[in-house]
């Protein structure tokens, strides 16, 4: 059998992460990107619903008058909708069935037994199959990607990250990561989904001398961000909590696009949804599903 894709076209559903940190340049509040999903991608719905509830009780008025509400806004959230239309968008691109035996093609969910986050994958089945999308066939030309200017400023947003391998750089992180004093400063991330298996600033030494030496290439090392605190409430299975605390956006995003011999044709490329996440300040994990976040919603001043 020969090996690569069975077909030409993809679809990308895609989450991109990002916190507040304070640099060292007087510090100055910059953009820095936690992370970039690309499997597990998940918390679309539950971000979408809760930005609803919230929007709902600013327009009901049990802020009150002097509350959250007044003077700003919250930002509309369709990540349902979008990622819908993805799906949607990439069943049209595919085409009619390719088979004798077929009459007709679905979209299929693979889904978990007794899945605990069926909550947040739902909504978007039933947004799809009450969906009517028309087919867009559109070439992306150079007016469709932002410019040198503006790639710039995404890649100052990025953290620095380091291997765990033979390589030279995998060497420096070596280094940093088994020294009590700079492994303090980093975050280790290990090649799994799902969050909630991260090892943290002085625990990494002790971890990384528990595992074999030749598995240390499956994770990466990240430098940690310092990010400002806001006083919060959250409420959660861990109870009420009200102090100060963090918290990290994410931005969905669908891209469709067809794989040719010589080039890529991106079919369809649009940002869907976002997510908004926080926790109190002394937790170092995120994680909503694992216990760790909450789902919040952004306030625009």
């Amino acid at each position: 059998m020969a090996e690569g894709y069975v077909q030409d076209k993809s679809l990308g559903i895609f989450r991109s992460d990002y916190m507040l940190r304070t640099s060292s340049n007087h510090g100055e509040l910059t953009l820095g990107q936690v992370e970039f999903n690309t499997f597990s991608v998940a918390g679309g719905c539950h971000s979408n619903k809760v930005s609803d509830m919230h929007k709902y009780l600013m327009e009901t008025g049990a802020y009150g008058k002097d509350g959250t509400g007044a003077g700003s806004s919250f930002p509309p959230n369709t990540t349902i909708k979008s990622i819908a239309e993805g799906l949607a968008e990439a069943h049209v691109a595919y085409g009619g069935a390719r088979s004798g035996q077929t009459s007709m093609l679905a979209v299929l969910f693979v889904v978990q037994p007794n899945n605990i986050n069926v909550c947040d994958e739902r909504p978007i089945e039933h947004a799809l199959i009450s969906m009517a999308v028309p087919s867009y066939r559109v070439e992306f030309g150079d007016e469709h990607f932002i410019s040198h200017e503006d790639a710039m400023r995404v890649a100052k947003t990025t953290v620095p990250l380091y291997p765990l391998d033979e390589s030279e750089l995998g060497q420096k992180a070596r280094t940093l990561a088994t020294n009590p004093e700079s492994a303090a400063k980093h975050v280790l991330k290990p090649s799994l989904e799902g969050g909630g298996h991260n090892i943290y600033r002085k625990a990494i030494p002790a971890f990384l001398k528990s595992q074999p030496v030749t598995s240390w290439h499956e994770n990466i090392l990240m430098e940690m961000m310092e990010s400002p605190t806001v006083h919060n409430i959250l409420l959660s299975h861990l109870g009420f909590y009200s102090g100060p605390a963090i918290s990290e956006l994410g931005i969905f995003g669908v891209c469709l696009w067809r794989q040719g011999p010589k080039s890529v044709e991106v079919i369809r490329n649009r940002q869907a949804g976002f997510s908004f996440k926080t926790k109190r300040r002394d937790m170092d994990e995120m994680s909503v599903v694992k216990g760790y976040g909450c789902f919040d919603n952004p306030c625009l001043i």
